[in-house]
């Protein structure tokens, strides 16, 4: 009986965090709408798209537009019933205000499969209920996340469709999952890395679980890639069995690569891949920032940190390693993307300008600091991860990052709340404290695109607004 009430009482908290951020949705939704009712930045591709969808017109395409038609089909996926239950016409729904309205459900339901997937992920380090209701909160409204729930823009259902495959591969429902996933890279095509680390995190589980028995006697490299190999042999039928739907769904969107002759869909001239390796460096830099809470209240367990990063050789050796990999990185694999410097509408223009550009040493100083960011972040993952799943995350990640030539924070979003999810979330003081600071960087972005407008001389276009 008190189970059953804990439980009623768990779903009543969460139930009231969902219709908090659904009421903070609606109010800014509403200012947003009156502000800009107009499409905004890649609206101006993707409503017109969306709306020829609703007028059944399938055939046209913007060569423009350069991600997958998941996002227009799926606001077809509601406009259609919808139109049909009023008896209206699908146009009458296809509005920008509709379109982006769209997405802040998305967010909202978001918000509840983060939660699900911090008690999944949690088994062997559980943590209070207030706790875990917090930090999926607060992933919940990461900033770039939080932002782009406002606006028509293809990541929010790419990362819900992405969680959802990934909760039901935890739940092992393996063929769902990878039905829900082909969704995701109708989204954004890139999503097609994570289905190799969903597909991988699956296959880890298998082989961890005989394999973690094994493992006896002295730790050498050999033995532990004989373990390894062994425990892949003898569980090859359930690994089998399980990731084959992955397997299928991975064929397939190589054969559409093939067939397109590239995996971005319409103007494939910005849009080139390269080996932009400074991509990590700034991932991490970034991942470290936004964990500058919880690092800075727990900060006995910094000192301890950078104790062994001194006092440790092996420690000490892997800091110079990422170091030196580092200056390499940014001497000989830096880019420039044209659309960096050319676009002052977002915060990654001042980023590149004011600080990278500053000075020609600047991106060299800046090499300890990702070092370090690397470090703590893998270690964080140590914690509650096993050696192999962080090695197949960091891969995912590389791969991820390292062939987008253009520094853009939103490519940063799956990557940082994977790392989030799997990381330890700290005090509820700290979640508490995280979650102002959350809330002091989306009042700052929100009020700069609202209310901080400034035109672009010589140009017909409207008042720009600053934006991620």
């Amino acid at each position: 009986m008190r189970m059953v009430m804990d439980r009623t009482a768990a779903v009543a908290c969460v139930f009231t965090a969902a219709s908090v951020l659904v009421l903070c949705c609606v109010v800014i939704s509403k200012e947003l709408n009156r502000v800009q009712p107009e499409p905004y930045m890649d609206e101006i591709f993707h409503v017109p798209q969306a709306q020829n969808y609703c007028a059944h017109q399938f055939s046209h395409w913007n060569p423009m537009i350069t991600t997958p038609p998941g996002l227009y089909l799926s606001t077809l996926l509601w406009v259609e019933p919808v139109s049909l239950v009023t008896s209206s016409l699908p146009s009458s729904y296809c509005t920008v205000e509709l379109f982006r309205a769209q997405n802040v459900v998305m967010l909202v339901l978001t918000f509840v499969l983060l939660h699900w997937l911090l008690q999944r992920t949690r088994k062997k380090s559980p943590v209070s209920h207030s706790a875990r209701l917090l930090a999926s909160f607060n992933m919940a409204t990461f900033p770039l996340l939080f932002f782009f729930s406002f606006l028509y823009y293809t990541d929010v259902g790419a990362v819900l469709c992405l969680l959802l495959g990934y909760a039901l591969a935890l739940g092992r429902h393996y063929t769902s999952s990878a039905i829900v996933l082909a969704v995701s890279i109708m989204f954004r095509q890139t999503s097609v890395v994570w289905v190799v680390f969903v597909a991988g995190a699956v296959g880890l589980d298998i082989i961890e679980k005989k394999f973690n028995h094994q493992r006896t006697g002295k730790h050498t490299l050999q033995s532990y890639a004989s373990a390894l190999l062994s425990s892949v042999f003898a569980n090859l039928p359930s690994l089998l069995r399980c990731l084959w739907p992955y397997a299928v769904l991975l064929l397939m969107f190589c054969v559409c690569v093939v067939w397109n002759g590239s995996i971005v869909l319409g103007d494939k001239s910005h849009h080139q891949a390269c080996l932009h390796l400074p991509q990590l460096l700034y991932f991490a830099l970034f991942a470290f920032g936004f964990s500058a809470v919880p690092v800075a209240m727990d900060l006995r367990a910094l000192r301890v940190f950078l104790v062994r990063l001194l006092y440790r050789p092996t420690r000490l050796l892997v800091f110079v390693g990422l170091s030196a990999f580092g200056f390499l990185a940014v001497h000989h694999y830096t880019y420039e993307h044209p659309y960096l410097l050319a676009d002052n509408r977002h915060y990654t223009f001042y980023v590149w300008k004011d600080i990278f550009k500053r000075s020609p040493a600047v991106p060299y100083l800046l090499v300890p600091a990702y070092s370090f960011a690397i470090m703590h972040g893998v270690h964080q993952l140590l914690k509650l991860q096993s050696f192999l799943w962080v090695v197949l995350y960091c891969v995912c990640v590389s791969v991820s990052l390292v062939p987008q030539k253009l520094l853009e924070f939103r490519y940063f979003l799956v990557p940082y709340l994977l790392l989030r999810l799997h990381s330890p979330q700290g005090s509820l003081l700290c979640l508490v404290l995280e979650q102002l600071a959350l809330l002091s960087v989306n009042a700052l972005t929100l009020h700069l695109f609202l209310y901080r407008p400034f035109p672009w001389p010589d140009s017909a276009l409207g008042p720009q607004r600053f934006m991620w």
